[in-house]
C-alpha cells in the first residue's frame, strides 16, 4: 500500500501514456503540446506529448469531462502547418489532468520530463482517474495539414505511473492499462526500474488489437515502465482508440502525436515549390508478446525501438528535412552532396540529342514512383514534355527514366528535379506537396553539340568519294551527283543542315534520299523538287537524326548546260 502524498495527490495509483514519435530532428514549436527536455528516455526528441488542463505544458489537477479537448498546432516548415485535436468521449468515470511524478514510484517522468523528476516535473500530459476507481473512455483525434485531412501512421501507449504486481481474487490484475485500436502494437521501450517482472498481453479480435499492461512491478523503488507503439492498420486522419484502466489509486494517461519533417526542392522559384513530408524513422517489431502474458522486463525480451529511415527516397541517402525552400547554386540543401545524390553525374547530355530518347538509371529505395523533369530548353520552368517517370525496384534499387528529348534543347546550365512518393499522383507535377518521399534538385550542364561532320559530293561514286582527275561531262548530258553526309562523332548531330547551292553550268531538276546507316534519318522534305528546293535554299534541308557513325546519302539529278 502506498503511503506517500505529493502535491496533494494520494500516492497510490497507476498511469497510462499515449504518445507519437516525431521525426529524428530538432523539435518543432508546438502549442498545447510539449517535448520532454529531460529524462533517460531514448526518444525525447521523437515523442511530442499533448498536454491537458491549460497552458503549453498543461496544468495539474483540472477536472475533465466528455468533450474535453487538447490541440497541438505545429509549424513543421514554412507553409506546412499540422494541427492535431484529440477529444474525450464515452467517459465512464472521472478524469482530471495529471503530472507523472506526483507519486514517488512513478517511472515515466524518469524517462520523459520537463525541469526534473518527481515534484519538479512540469510536463502535465496525463489524464487521471479519481482515487481507487476504474475508468473507460474513448479518445477521438483529427489531424489536418494546412486545413486538409492529414493521415498519421500511429501512436504510442505507455505506463505513466506505477502498476501493482498482484492479482485479485478472480485472477485479474489489481491494476492494469488496456488500449484497443485498429492496428498492431509492439513494445517500443522499457524502463527497468527496480527490475521486477512486468507483464504485457496482446490479443487480436477482428481488425482490432488490444495491448494490456499488468500486473506490473510496483514494490521497492521506482517501478518499471513500458512504452508500446501502435501502428494503425491504415494511416488515418481520424484515429479513434478505446481505453480501460483499473487502479487502486490514480490512473493517468497521456496523448501525443507523430510529427513529420519536410524536404524541399532547391531550384530557383520559377520552377515551383516541391515539398515532401516524411517520417525519418521506422519502428521495429519486438521479440514477441503473447496472449497469455509475457514478462517484458526480462533481459531476454527485446523491444522494437525506432531506427532511422532507410527507404522511400531518391538517391542512396534519405532526405535531410528543412525549414523551407532555399534556392542555391549547388542545389545540395542542408545535408550537402552526400544526401542529394540521386542524379547520375555521367554521361553528359548534349544539345545535339533532340528527338532522341535519353534514359537514366536513378538510384532510389522503395517501391514508389520516381518522377523526373529536365529543363531542356532552359526557359526556367519544367514543361509537361520534359517529364519522365518510373517505378523504384525496391530497397537500394533503381528506377529507369526515359525522356524524349525535345528539338528545342539548348546548351548551357539548367536544372533537373527528381521526386519520389508512395502515391504516384502526388508526383504527377513538378510542384506541390507529397505526403511521403523526397525531392532532389540538381544543376546540370547541357553540353554544346560536338560532332565531326564530313560531306562529299561526286558524280562518279563508284570510283570513290572524290571526283576523278580526268572526269569530263558532255553538254546536254544527264548527271547524277551523290552527296554523302557522315557524322564521325563523338556526339549526335541531330538537326544538322545540308545545303547544295545551284551551280552555273548545271540545271538540276530533282533530288532524293537514297540511303541511311546506323540509325540516321532522311531529311523531312519529300523527294523530288521539294527536297531539291530545300537543298538549294539558304535554309537547307534538315537531317532530323544523325547519330555518331550515321550516314545519309542524297542524290541530285542535273543536266549539263
Amino acid at each position: 500500500m502506498r503511503k506517500h502524498f505529493i502535491h496533494g495527490w494520494a500516492a497510490r495509483g497507476l498511469g497510462l501514456a499515449l504518445a507519437a514519435g516525431a521525426a529524428l530532428a530538432p523539435m518543432q514549436q508546438a502549442q498545447a503540446a510539449a517535448y520532454a527536455t529531460g529524462g533517460t528516455g531514448k526518444y525525447r526528441n521523437e515523442i511530442l506529448w499533448l498536454t491537458w488542463g491549460g497552458g503549453v505544458n498543461g496544468t495539474d489537477g483540472v477536472a475533465l469531462a466528455n468533450g474535453a479537448q487538447t490541440t497541438a498546432t505545429l509549424q513543421v516548415a514554412n507553409g506546412q502547418q499540422i494541427q492535431v485535436t484529440c477529444t474525450l468521449s464515452n467517459l465512464n468515470g472521472a478524469l482530471s489532468s495529471y503530472r507523472s511524478g506526483d507519486y514517488s514510484g512513478d517511472g515515466l517522468e524518469d524517462m520523459y520530463n520537463i525541469d526534473g523528476t518527481g515534484g519538479a516535473n512540469n510536463l502535465v500530459a496525463g489524464l487521471a482517474t479519481a482515487m481507487t476507481s476504474t475508468a473507460s473512455f474513448d479518445i477521438d483525434c483529427s489531424a489536418t495539414r494546412n486545413g486538409a485531412s492529414y493521415p498519421i501512421p500511429g501512436l504510442v501507449i505507455a505506463d505513466a505511473e506505477s502498476l501493482e504486481s498482484t492479482l485479485d481474487g478472480n485472477g485479474v490484475p489489481s491494476e492494469y492499462i488496456r488500449g484497443t485500436a485498429a492496428g498492431n502494437w509492439n513494445i517500443l521501450e522499457m524502463f527497468a526500474g527496480n527490475g521486477n517482472p512486468y507483464t504485457a498481453t496482446k490479443t487480436t479480435n477482428g481488425g482490432s488489437q488490444t495491448m494490456e499492461f499488468g500486473p506490473g512491478g510496483q514494490g521497492g523503488g521506482t517501478s518499471p515502465v513500458a512504452l508500446s507503439y501502435l501502428t494503425f492498420t491504415t494511416p488515418t486522419a481520424t484515429p479513434s482508440m478505446s481505453f480501460a484502466m483499473r487502479g487502486g489509486g490514480i490512473t493517468a494517461m497521456s496523448i501525443g502525436l507523430l510529427v513529420p519533417r519536410a524536404d524541399y526542392g532547391d531550384a530557383p522559384s520559377s520552377y515551383g515549390t516541391a515539398a515532401h513530408l516524411f517520417y525519418d524513422w521506422v519502428h521495429g517489431d519486438d521479440s514477441g508478446v503473447s496472449a497469455s502474458g509475457t514478462n517484458i522486463n526480462d533481459r531476454l525480451f527485446s523491444p522494437g525501438g525506432l531506427s532511422p529511415l532507410t527507404t522511400d527516397h531518391v538517391g542512396t541517402v534519405g532526405p535531410d528535412g528543412e525549414p523551407g525552400t532555399s534556392s542555391s547554386d549547388n542545389a545540395y540543401g542542408i545535408a550537402g552532396a552526400n544526401e542529394e545524390n540521386g542524379w547520375p553525374t555521367s554521361p553528359a547530355i548534349n544539345a545535339g540529342s533532340g528527338s532522341t530518347v535519353l534514359t537514366r538509371s536513378i538510384a532510389c529505395s522503395g517501391t514508389g514512383t520516381v518522377a523526373g523533369w529536365i529543363d531542356f530548353d532552359g526557359n526556367g520552368t519544367f514543361d509537361s514534355d520534359e517529364r519522365a517517370a518510373g517505378t523504384c525496384s525496391g530497397a537500394n534499387g533503381t528506377a529507369s527514366l526515359s525522356w524524349t528529348v525535345p528539338n528545342d534543347i539548348q546548351a548551357g546550365t539548367t536544372w533537373v528535379r527528381l521526386r519520389y512518393a508512395q502515391n504516384a499522383s502526388e508526383v504527377a507535377s513538378p510542384a506541390g506537396t507529397a505526403t511521403s518521399g523526397e525531392v532532389e534538385d540538381a544543376q546540370i550542364t547541357i553540353a554544346q553539340a560536338s560532332a565531326n561532320l564530313v560531306v562529299t559530293k561526286t558524280n562518279t561514286p563508284a570510283a570513290g568519294a572524290s571526283d576523278q582527275a580526268n572526269d569530263t561531262v558532255v553538254k546536254g548530258s544527264s548527271q547524277t551527283y551523290t552527296i554523302v553526309v557522315t557524322n564521325n562523332g563523338p556526339q549526335a548531330a541531330n538537326g544538322a543542315i545540308v545545303r547544295d547551292p545551284a551551280s552555273s553550268g548545271l540545271t538540276c531538276t530533282s533530288a532524293s534520299c537514297t540511303g541511311t546507316t546506323n540509325g540516321a534519318a532522311c531529311p523531312t522534305q519529300a523527294s523530288g523538287s521539294t527536297l531539291l528546293g530545300a537543298l538549294q535554299s539558304s535554309g537547307g534541308a534538315a537531317i532530323p537524326t544523325l547519330p555518331n557513325a550515321g550516314t545519309v546519302t542524297l542524290t541530285v539529278t542535273c543536266t549539263v548546260d
